[in-house]
């Protein structure tokens, strides 16, 4: 789901109806939605009709004066293989504000391709509601999909130029597989050909500099935002820095960028500090390529020289001495999990106004006063939840490190971990914004990796304006569509990959 809200499980034995009821909040500046997904696993043999049907209700539900886009909606999203392409249908039914308590039906029909001798496969289901463009509440009840297959008969007709089948035909309950263990897509590395990445510095002395690397990416717009590093890391740094040029374009365009962002490097960080940094040019793939978040983050991974990374955004402040503090809380944390196992999660935090701690009796009392909170404690409390922050705040300054609480799939703290070849990369498929992180975190938690919190040290999140493709990211409902799409996707490979469930795989 995204956005809130709650429900029952929706298909829990595999009916041909599946009913639930889900709610949101909706926001005047960006769209709220909840979603359903249901992995399928059923052949086209002969047509197949969904049904969705949905009764909306407004609970103080205002309209604002002014508003980018106003929309309550329903959508309904099924994804097919047929000859190893993979595509969708899609159908949206819309609501009316005004009406108190409004119940529609919507109908997708889902016909054999051609060639018939290559059968159609049903891959998912996922029902999306979501809103835009009001303040309140609002609740989708008797939320309905059903299932029907069509006669053959009635398939003959309509792929004579039918759109629907006639009214004759009777519509019975299909029967539907709903898979435990799809089909999954892929993970995928390397989308970006490494041939467009070019080494602008790659220090020999790294590895003298300190045994943890901090990772991290940016665009070259963003440089300014490294000077932190370069003042309050006293480690090695592996960055990767996207430049949205091709190098098609001429050789010599990029020579021109690698030199901007040389100059800028310089500026920012120094020559003095660059000797224990490793930077990486990423040209873009297109000119309309979009930016490859994940991509980037394998780059600085995969640049860094030393056993430990941190894993980082490059907006955030590290505390003095965090090199050094996780030295000490990481040879405490092998005396409780195995290396190749560890992450070491950074509590983070955001800086909301006033001077930066510079000690951790200096950051409790910011948090005190309000002038510094929890990462993203108001947008998504759940992000972080598990870092227990009230457990960081009142540690004794001899307990290094504790446990985190049960995992739930929402955590996506910083942190540390040894890189090696069991370490899983990030999914490349996650581009911008929206799951580019958590996906990661999922992934390490279920690859066995147990999480456990220092207690003397964190990153500070430092105020910027936000993306262009964060912002176009709130506001449009294709593009959240997709993302969350991208993401159940996700967790259909892991669970089959890590075998989570019923599922095996042939991949260690």
């Amino acid at each position: 789901g995204g956005g809130g809200g709650g429900g029952k499980a929706l298909c829990k034995t595999s009916p041909a109806a599946c009913t639930l009821a889900l709610s949101t909040q909706c926001k005047a500046d960006s769209i709220r939605a909840v979603y359903q997904y249901v992995p399928l696993k059923l052949r086209v043999g002969t047509g197949v009709h969904f049904v969705l049907r949905a009764k909306l209700r407004t609970k103080r539900l205002l309209q604002p004066t002014r508003s980018s886009q106003q929309l309550l909606r329903a959508h309904l999203q099924v994804g097919y293989e047929h000859q190893g392409t993979h595509a969708s249908l899609n159908v949206t039914m819309e609501f009316d504000h005004q009406v108190a308590e409004a119940q529609q039906s919507v109908r997708l029909q889902v016909l054999p391709l051609r060639p018939y001798a290559h059968p159609t496969l049903l891959v998912y289901a996922m029902v999306t509601l979501a809103c835009a463009g009001f303040h309140g509440d609002l609740a989708f009840q008797d939320i309905a999909l059903e299932i029907q297959s069509i006669p053959l008969p009635a398939v003959h007709a309509a792929d004579q130029g039918n759109a629907v089948p006639p009214a004759s035909a009777r519509l019975v309950p299909a029967t539907v597989a709903v898979a435990h263990c799809p089909s999954p897509l892929p993970k995928l590395h390397s989308v970006l050909p490494r041939h467009l990445h070019t080494v602008l510095y790659s220090s020999a002395k790294q590895s003298t500099c300190g045994d943890v690397t901090l990772v991290t990416q940016l665009s070259t717009d963003r440089l300014s935002m490294l000077q932190h590093f370069a003042t309050f890391w006293d480690g090695p740094v592996s960055v990767a820095v996207y430049a949205s040029t091709t190098t098609a374009f001429s050789s010599r365009q990029a020579r021109l960028k690698e030199s901007y962002i040389r100059k800028k490097l310089n500026e920012f960080v120094g020559s003095h500090r660059l000797e224990c940094w490793t930077v990486t040019l990423v040209f873009a793939a297109s000119s309309s390529s979009p930016y490859p978040i994940n991509s980037l983050r394998n780059a600085a991974i995969e640049a860094a020289s030393t056993q430990l990374v941190l894993l980082c955004d490059a907006d955030f402040i590290p505390s003095p001495d965090l090199h050094d503090s996780i030295l000490d809380a990481w040879k405490l944390l092998l005396l409780a999990v195995p290396a190749s196992r560890a992450a070491l999660v950074v509590p983070a935090f955001e800086l909301r106004q006033g001077p930066l701690p510079l000690t951790k009796a200096s950051l409790v009392n910011a948090v005190v006063n309000s002038t510094v909170r929890p990462f993203r404690i108001l947008e998504s409390p759940a992000s972080h939840e598990n870092t227990d922050y009230t457990h960081f705040y009142t540690a004794a300054d001899d307990e290094l490190v504790y446990s985190t609480s049960d995992f739930q799939d929402k955590y996506e703290p910083y942190c540390v971990v040894e890189k090696n070849s069991r370490l899983p990369l990030y999914d490349e498929r996650f581009t911008e914004y929206g799951m580019n992180k958590i996906t990661h975190t999922i992934e390490l938690w279920a690859a066995g990796y147990e999480y456990y919190v220092m207690t003397q040290g964190w990153l500070l999140h430092q105020p910027h304006v936000a993306s262009f493709s964060s912002r176009a990211f709130l506001q449009s409902f294709s593009t959240r569509l997709q993302n969350r799409l991208a993401r159940f996707r996700f967790v259909e490979w892991l669970q089959y990959h890590y075998h989570l469930n019923e599922c095996s795989s042939n991949s260690p």
